[in-house]
């Protein structure tokens, strides 16, 4: 499925929808009720709202810094490929990489907001506005955690190539990582969550191989013509 937001190029694969439907936050009595199908389709759009939304914001910010964007969405969330002719400085990628959570929590904390005041009558409706604010707000603390492949870990690498230079920044980089994806994998064990604890496992071998490639030199090469980056979002940032 293609189409075109803001005229950014957004690109949804099938299987965004399966992961979606197969997270859904129903326990085994809901799965049995007659309005479990209306409950999965409510689900469903708060997952793609607040994907697509997180991933917007990546995009517009990296737009107006004069990025060519556009937006996939998959299995894991979603992530934006924004390529510039020139490399952007540390802190617009700090930028970029903040706006998606940023706007989830705003959008988030109206919602939740607006629960307290009101709450809709209609068990569905308050299902899925509930559900909207959750999604938005827990994902997106989430995926600031300083993981490298999360916005978090976008957000933790600009701030020390601003803070500390290129080089040096790099170096800390490859040693945090690595000591705090080994931390939430661990954590993830202990309380139950297998999938999460496998998911940083692959993502600490990653991170090992970064630090041995980065130990040897770097072999000879021409400069690349474009700068190519891609934020992973994963408000499954995803986000």
């Amino acid at each position: 499925m293609k189409l075109h937001l803001f005229d950014i190029p957004v690109h949804i694969k099938w299987s965004f929808w399966l992961i979606a439907l197969l997270i859904a936050p129903f326990s085994l009595d809901t799965w049995l009720e007659s309005a479990v199908i209306r409950l999965m389709a409510v689900w469903a759009l708060v997952v793609l709202v607040s994907v697509l939304v997180h991933e917007l914001g990546h995009a517009i910010v990296a737009r107006h810094y004069g990025a060519k964007v556009s937006i996939t969405l998959y299995a894991l969330g979603g992530y934006t490929i924004w390529e510039t002719a020139t490399p952007l400085g540390p802190w617009r990628r700090v930028a970029i990489a903040a706006s998606g959570s940023a706007v989830g929590f705003a959008l988030g904390g109206l919602v939740w907001a607006g629960l307290d005041v009101y709450e809709p009558a209609s068990r569905v409706l308050n299902f899925g506005l509930a559900a909207f604010w959750q999604v938005n707000l827990v994902w997106g603390v989430l995926n600031w955690l300083p993981i490298r492949p999360l916005d978090g870990g976008h957000i933790f690498s600009g701030f020390l190539e601003g803070s500390l230079g290129p080089k040096r920044g790099s170096r800390v980089a490859n040693v945090v990582f690595p000591v705090f994806t080994a931390a939430a994998g661990w954590y993830a064990w202990r309380q139950g969550l297998v999938f999460a604890a496998f998911l940083a496992g692959f993502v600490l071998l990653s991170e090992v191989q970064r630090f041995g490639a980065g130990r040897r030199p770097p072999p000879q090469q021409a400069p690349p013509e474009r700068f190519l980056f891609e934020d992973t979002g994963g408000d499954g940032d995803g986000g």
